[in-house]
């Protein structure tokens, strides 16, 4: 029986025979074999994300073992300090025969105490590089301590205008000198004006014109004195002469002193050493920021 297929051309229905590869896709399947006999690269590991509340504990052991216990030395210190200035009585006190106390003890220990917390504390918490820790020992070392002693000028000097200002007669007292003046009939007792308006009586009775002789020439001035001077055996009134510091055109008599407290060394302070502390702190923390920026350059 004659074989009537016919063969297939483009357009008739059925199902076309398979044709042999073209050179195209020969290359793509052989791209594919080379790129799929190829070893994969490997994985690179994922970088770990630093911990910004993890911090190197001790990075600076020694600077630590040093800034420490002088912090705490200072906080101690100005602890006691201020607990001897305002719990031994009044800061200040004008009575006669108030006794010497502690606050001048006290406030010494404030003047170095405040120092050494302020300078220990930048010195504990400063943390260069290790680069530039040798730089920050050379150079912050000397800062550091011109810190302290600026602080220390700047607190003294704040003492010395308070006890000269509060207390004019310990310190006319300490720093005076003594002589015989002569008061005149008058005398005014001094009365003070609070901030409602009331007049109170203080223990001082001040004496205008008063004279007395000192280097060989006569000095007038005001003298302050006391309860004790007026209480005369014939009764009360001004006596015509009493003993008295003097200092300048003003003074206080021995009486009225009594005896001196231990505060009114401050008093001697320099005042110039105020001026002289508060440009040293000025300058002591623009050096220290300035160093701070260059230890931490590359």
């Amino acid at each position: 029986m004659p074989d009537e297929r016919q063969p297939w051309v483009a357009g008739n229905e059925g199902i076309s025979r398979p044709q042999p590869p073209t050179p195209e896709f020969i290359q793509i399947l052989d791209r594919m074999r080379e790129q799929a006999s190829e070893p994969a690269p490997p994985a690179k590991p994922a970088a770990a994300k630093p911990e910004a509340s993890k911090k190197p504990q001790n990075p600076w052991p020694a600077k630590d073992a040093v800034a420490g216990p002088v912090t705490l030395l200072g906080l101690i210190a100005s602890v006691v300090g201020a607990i001897m200035v305002i719990f031994t009585g009044p800061v200040f006190r004008n009575s006669e025969h108030a006794g010497p106390g502690h606050i001048g003890i006290g406030m010494g220990l404030l003047t170095f105490g405040l120092p050494a917390l302020v300078a220990g504390g930048v010195a504990f918490v400063y943390d260069p590089p290790p680069k530039g820790r040798v730089r920050a020992v050379l150079l912050g070392t000397p800062l550091l301590l011109v810190m302290f002693v600026s602080l220390v000028a700047t607190l003294a000097g704040i003492a010395s205008v308070l006890v000269r200002w509060e207390d004019p007669a310990d310190y006319t007292g300490r720093y005076g000198t003594s002589v015989t003046v002569t008061l005149p009939s008058r005398c005014e007792e001094d009365v003070r004006v609070l901030g409602a308006g009331a007049r109170v009586g203080t223990a001082d009775i001040v004496c205008d014109n008063s004279t007395w002789q000192l280097g060989g020439a006569t000095h007038t001035g005001t003298v302050v004195i006391g309860d004790a001077d007026i209480n005369l055996p014939s009764g009360i009134a001004v006596p015509d002469s009493v003993e008295a510091y003097v200092l300048g055109d003003k003074g206080y008599s021995v009486r009225r002193v009594g005896l001196v407290e231990n505060v009114a060394l401050w008093g001697g302070v320099s005042l110039w050493w105020l001026p002289i502390g508060l440009a040293g702190c000025v300058l002591t923390y623009f050096g220290l920021n300035l160093l701070g920026a260059r230890v931490k350059q590359p």
